[in-house]
């Protein structure tokens, strides 16, 4: 079984907070204006563009991106390699048709971004991960425990709304995946059963175990 998608990542943010020019606020605003987004966020939705670079080379792929509280996640990706990952707290499942068995496993261990970042504030997301400001609009996430499937994400934030540009995410095996995402709606509201985990019947579900590799499995490979 593959990795799981390096995803992406998500954000969200619905609270939107006066543009600085870079250099123009301390680099530990960029924690403030974080959290105030994720305090912020009911609910989003956005695409993305998702690029993987690894020992089989680069790999582009597209989706959409949704959440809601409290920690409910779906992403799904289009085309030849269309696949769906959902969160719910801080479990993952991740479904690729023609690849078998539905995997499932700790969204925090493994590494997917969504699961790393998204959170309903930053207290509650340093329980697991160091969060340090690297810039007035960037802030690079390490995790706490050992063991874990990644080694760092970095947050390139929306001077407007707080919420990430961008996410890139670098996996124990050396793999580097970057999301850039497109224009969020903000709070317009998701309807529950779009973020329940739901597979087709008969389908096999087995825990992810790392054994393809450190690191997340990725839609697209």
């Amino acid at each position: 079984m593959r990795n799981l998608p390096a995803w992406g990542a998500f954000a969200a943010g619905c609270v939107l907070l006066a543009a600085l020019p870079a250099g123009s606020a301390p680099a530990g605003d960029a924690r403030g204006r974080f959290d105030r987004a994720l305090k912020s966020t009911r609910d989003a939705r956005a695409d993305f563009t998702q690029t993987s670079a690894g020992p089989l080379g680069p790999v582009a792929s597209r989706g959409t991106f949704e959440y809601a509280r409290p920690r409910r996640i779906r992403m799904t990706w289009r085309g030849a390699a269309a696949a769906t990952a959902y969160v719910v707290a801080d479990t993952f499942w991740f479904d690729q048709p023609g690849q078998g068995a539905i995997v499932r496993g700790d969204a925090r261990a493994v590494g997917v971004p969504a699961g790393l970042f998204v959170d309903a504030s930053l207290a509650a997301l340093e329980r697991t991960c160091r969060v340090a400001a690297t810039g007035p609009l960037a802030l690079a996430l390490t995790p706490r425990g050992s063991g874990a499937a990644w080694t760092r994400l970095t947050l390139a934030l929306d001077p407007a709304t707080g919420w990430p540009r961008t996410v890139t995410l670098t996996t124990t095996d050396g793999t580097t995946t970057r999301l850039a995402f497109g224009a969020f709606r903000l709070n317009g509201g998701i309807a529950a059963n779009r973020l329940a985990p739901r597979f087709a019947p008969g389908r096999v579900v087995m825990p992810w175990t790392g054994a393809a590799g450190a690191g997340s499995v990725r839609a697209g490979h």
